[in-house]
């Protein structure tokens, strides 16, 4: 039975969002935009306030793409399929795509065949906090900044 590391995203903030990282209970890294016009550049902090990821949106027309630069020089970059809830992240690590349900509420990433994580944010439950399972042996920042990601892409198309 595989073993699975167990993250909760807590969304911050009323006018200006922001985002927090919980390992089982245990708050691992902070969200944080440095600007109050859009969420063009992201910042992720360590628990010693240390950069650990930064994703900039690039300048794409009718269509969502962001970078994610992971310290230790790792790039990946996430597109969007247009008209869908599908995703893809691709890096010289791997290639993951994640496949939302119709609300784009729940989803599953997945490296080829193989899914290796689920977010899930109930409908019922407070709309600000969901949950993520990622199955141990990838890579969990890469795989918790394209959930960030996709927060991005589902608050600019809300109008949040």
């Amino acid at each position: 039975m595989p073993e699975f590391h167990k993250y909760t995203i807590s969304k911050k903030g009323f006018w200006r969002k922001s985002f927090e990282i919980y390992e089982d209970d245990h708050l691992i890294y902070t969200v944080s935009c440095p600007g109050w016009l859009s969420y063009n550049h992201i910042i992720f902090k360590d628990e010693e306030n240390k950069v650990a990821l930064l994703i900039e949106k690039l300048p794409k027309l009718f269509q969502y793409k962001y970078q994610l630069l992971l310290t230790g020089g790792v790039e990946a970059e996430l597109t969007k399929v247009n008209l869908s809830h599908q995703y893809t992240l691709s890096s010289a690590l791997a290639t993951y795509h994640a496949e939302g349900n119709w609300t784009g509420k729940e989803y599953t990433i997945y490296l080829g065949e193989d899914d290796i994580a689920k977010v899930s944010r109930k409908i019922w439950s407070d709309k600000d906090k969901y949950g993520i399972a990622i199955i141990e042996g990838h890579h969990n920042l890469l795989i918790l900044g394209m959930v960030i990601s996709i927060e991005l892409i589902h608050m600019a198309n809300q109008g949040s």
